[in-house]
């Protein structure tokens, strides 16, 4: 190999390095919003059921 194919190859590399490092934060940002869903359905379930049921009347004036 030449000089120039194993600079090429060092540079994808780098790029590679750098998409991976922004995929890694990104799916650290999703599974954080995964638990915070996740810990607001547990509060919503938690709760007495007539509470959380919608209401089915509807007065009009």
């Amino acid at each position: 190999m030449d000089y120039r194919k194993i600079k090429q190859l060092i540079n994808k590399l780098e790029k590679l390095q750098k998409e991976e490092a922004l995929l890694e934060s990104k799916i650290k940002k999703i599974k954080e919003q995964i638990n915070i869903t996740q810990s607001e359905l547990n509060k919503l379930l938690s709760l007495p059921n007539n509470i959380i049921q919608p209401q089915t009347t509807s007065t009009i004036n």
